[in-house]
């Protein structure tokens, strides 16, 4: 009988050229890719932060932080047994 392969998320947040990656939380995403001219949607949601790590990441991703460099996030899913792609 086969094992279960199981599921991997990672989550990468890219902050001032510092790359974060988040696992082994709750990750639950959902988005919508088009073929046209719409803009793609993502709604990603982690959940068992610590506190230090959910005040960095409001803190630094907020509109009304002054420092106007691009964040970044990436999203990786993938199995076990042969790895992640980002999605």
């Amino acid at each position: 009988m086969q094992e279960f392969d199981p599921r991997i998320i990672k989550v990468s947040i890219e902050v001032d050229g510092v790359i974060k990656t988040y696992e082994g939380l709750n990750i639950v995403a959902s988005g919508t890719k088009y073929a046209n001219a719409n803009q793609n949607t993502c709604e990603i949601k982690i959940s068992n932060l610590t506190k230090e790590t959910r005040d960095y990441i409001l803190t630094k991703t907020s509109p009304l932080n002054l420092n106007r460099t691009p964040k970044k996030i990436t999203l990786e899913a993938g199995r076990q047994s042969y790895g992640t792609s980002v999605i």
